[in-house]
């Protein structure tokens, strides 16, 4: 009975060291787990934050062009502006050329046909 209490003590203080020794490397391996983790997330996170300035750099450079382009929109619109008043009055001009050659040419007709009426009379 001696023998089979040494044995089972024996076996016992084994599979005690076996379990320690099991849990031993399972908490290092979990930690090697959990620290690729971190690193794969600290990695992601930086590349992240990276993305972030460059999309804010990008984003000033854009309000910067955007301010640049409507402050020649306003110039391009006063150019406009400007051209459209002596456009307007070239065209009054030119409608009034236009009249005023028609009323000449009725007026010429007029004259003509006139003359031909007093030389058929006489």
């Amino acid at each position: 009975m001696n023998v089979l209490l040494k044995d089972f003590r024996k076996n016992k203080k084994k599979l005690i060291e076996e379990n320690e020794n099991k849990w031993k490397e399972f908490e290092k391996r979990s930690q090697e787990v959990i620290e690729t983790m971190y690193e794969g997330l600290n990695i992601q996170i930086n590349e992240i934050f990276q993305n972030q300035k460059i999309i804010e750099t990008e984003n000033k450079k854009i309000q910067i062009q955007t301010i640049n382009n409507e402050k020649l929109t306003n110039q391009w619109i006063n150019l406009i502006k400007k051209l459209n008043s002596p456009l307007h009055d070239l065209s009054n001009s030119n409608d009034w050329a236009f009249n005023t050659e028609k009323n000449l040419k009725q007026l010429s007709q007029n004259l003509e046909n006139l003359k031909n009426l007093n030389q058929k009379k006489k």
